[in-house]
């Protein structure tokens, strides 16, 4: 073994060039955090409506709700006339909806 040799952190090299993004990333990451903003004020919306409303909905309707965008083309059709030059077949959303409510909430429910 080479007595000269070090142990050495990689770890901040590593982060760095995985902060590098080519323009068609950037793009993307563009593209969804337009449909993610677009989509998380129309869920607001949505749950404001229930809450001036005092209705009683449950959590798997909301749900519903938010992952319906992606198969309704009339809901879809929305964000696209804001932003045509994104292709919707492109829009996914990656992992299922959670909806929680009250004080405790659980993160591992995938």
């Amino acid at each position: 073994m080479n007595t000269h040799s070090e142990i050495v952190d990689m770890m901040p090299l590593v982060k760095a060039a995985q902060c590098i993004k080519t323009e068609s990333e950037v793009t993307n990451l563009r593209h969804a955090s337009r449909f993610t903003s677009w989509n998380f004020g129309r869920i607001v919306e949505y749950i404001e409506d229930i809450l001036e409303s005092e209705k009683e909905v449950k959590h798997t309707k909301i749900q519903k709700h938010i992952e319906q965008v992606l198969e309704d083309e009339g809901i879809l059709s929305k964000f696209t006339k804001l932003h045509p030059n994104i292709d919707s077949n492109l829009l996914d959303i990656p992992l299922p909806v959670l909806v929680q409510s009250g004080t405790t909430f659980t993160l591992n429910k995938f």
